[in-house]
């Protein structure tokens, strides 16, 4: 998944601004305004729940379907769950599902993210060119979780390889007005993506969307998806504090995966919705 390339970036976003609204905002984040216009209109999706694929992981050859293309020593299936464990800075589990599925709909993923200041659990759809990186740069979106802060999740999205700015950084998505520790109980987190928007849900709920007008670059091929961990030690400045690898190692937790196709059709017109809290987290 090569996340760690992403360092230099997270630090220049962090420089320009996400201590206002990123994994810093524990300590008092400012009104994140971009962020919070993308809230009003939110699209209306109807999915084809009946022919969804549906991944739960009762024993190792619940993994059949995925390949693992990082640290195969920190993937593991135990009491019904699938284990992504970070035991030093070196060895980040990473897994992807083979199969491109350029036509939309959702992926959500029921999981518990690491424990750990240091540590980013990470859910990502990518664009062609990151299996086949010879045409070029992937259109990006993802999910992004810091165990520094385990109550936001960071949502981010880049065309061609390029961060798309715009939306104040990241635009950070909390669980309020009823917070929640992520890495405790399960929560359910969505990537919905079509060819005029894509949303970033939250236990069922969208909670930020961004449609192709909104900017002038719009993630046109995406349809490949990885996860797993990777070790943001060398960017404290956004990943917090150095794990501490001498009580690891670390674990995120899944519970099930699920795409969900479009059904004929589409999506739906856009439609009000959304759920939030201050301007700044929702």
């Amino acid at each position: 998944m090569h996340m760690p390339d992403r360092f230099l970036h997270k630090l220049r976003l962090f420089i320009l601004g996400v201590t206002a609204v990123g994994i810093a905002g524990v300590h008092g984040a400012t009104a994140n305004r971009d962020c919070a216009k993308q809230r009003g209109i939110i699209p209306s999706p109807y999915f084809d729940f009946n022919n969804a694929k549906v991944f739960y992981f009762n024993d190792q050859s619940s993994l059949d379907p995925f390949e693992i293309v990082n640290c195969p020593s920190g993937v593991s299936v135990e009491n019904g769950q699938l284990i992504l464990s970070q035991a030093n800075k070196d060895c980040s589990p990473t897994l992807r599902y083979p199969q491109y599925l350029p036509e939309g709909g959702m992926w959500e993923m029921n999981m518990n993210i690491v424990d750990s200041t240091g540590i980013i659990t990470a859910f990502v759809l990518y664009g062609r060119e990151k299996d086949n990186p010879a045409l070029g740069s992937p259109d990006e979106i993802d999910w992004e979780f810091s165990g520094w802060n385990k109550t936001l999740g960071q949502t981010i999205y880049y065309v061609k390889g390029q961060y798309v700015k715009g939306d104040n950084d990241q635009c950070p998505i909390s669980a309020q007005p009823n917070e929640v520790d992520f890495s405790k109980p399960a929560n359910t987190f969505g990537i919905e993506y079509s060819k005029d928007h894509i949303s970033w849900w939250l236990n069922g709920v969208p909670r930020r969307t961004v449609t192709k007008g909104m900017r002038d670059k719009f993630p046109s091929d995406v349809g490949s998806m990885y996860f797993g961990l990777w070790d943001g030690s060398a960017n404290s400045a956004w990943a917090g504090p150095p794990a501490d690898y001498s009580r690891g190692p670390f674990r995120a937790f899944i519970n099930w995966i699920r795409y969900s196709p479009y059904l004929a059709g589409g999506s739906r017109p856009p439609a009000q919705g959304g759920q939030g809290g201050s301007d700044d987290q929702y």
